[in-house]
């Protein structure tokens, strides 16, 4: 049966299809996924920068030990996100998931040095503090030229994950019924 010219032509263009679509699948995953974090680091990077804005000349940063822990609580509502406002030394003023006074410093962190250096950073890594991986966004929060500190805005990675999983599934049922059609066009076309 297979020895007929007809499968000799089916199966290695059913396997040709099965091989583009596979590479394809994996591509279109990787590029939604990478497309995905990158409008989440701008949505964070924007709503960090508003909140910046808002908080630039509250008499809190002039504080001793002044706190930010109601508006940390009132923009995390507002956003459905994680929000930490971090002093020019690197001490944690408010976080609307943890206690800040168990907080390590954050002058090292990675996105807020690149707000440091630039006036915003972002990093993707795992939180200590929440014990997931997170993607953060810190913009510079500053009045006259002078570091009054950081606005922090964050989201778990894990939603961007479930968004990329359902999209995989979606892409792998295309490719599934496009092999299909091809399958049964190659042996269509070979008879």
């Amino acid at each position: 049966m297979f020895r007929s010219l007809r499968w000799r032509i089916a199966i290695p263009y059913l396997l040709l299809i099965l091989v583009a679509m596979g590479g394809l699948s994996i591509y279109l995953s990787d590029l939604v996924r990478q497309s995905h974090l990158a409008d989440l680091r701008g949505k964070l990077t924007a709503e960090a920068r508003l909140i910046g804005d808002a908080v630039g000349e509250a008499a809190a940063w002039d504080e001793a030990g002044g706190e930010f822990h109601g508006l940390a609580h009132h923009y995390a509502d507002l956003l459905d996100a994680r929000v930490t406002f971090i002093g020019a030394d690197g001490v944690v003023q408010g976080d609307s998931h943890a206690d800040r006074t168990e907080m390590d410093n954050h002058l090292r962190r990675p996105e807020v040095q690149e707000a440091l250096e630039g006036g915003q950073g972002s990093s993707t890594r795992f939180s200590r503090t929440v014990d997931y991986e997170m993607m953060y966004a810190a913009v510079l929060v500053g009045s006259g030229g002078d570091v009054r500190g950081f606005a922090r805005v964050a989201l778990p990675v894990s939603q961007v994950e479930a968004h990329v999983a359902r999209l995989r599934r979606v892409t792998l049922i295309a490719a599934v019924m496009a092999s299909l059609g091809a399958a049964v066009l190659a042996i269509v076309m070979a008879e």
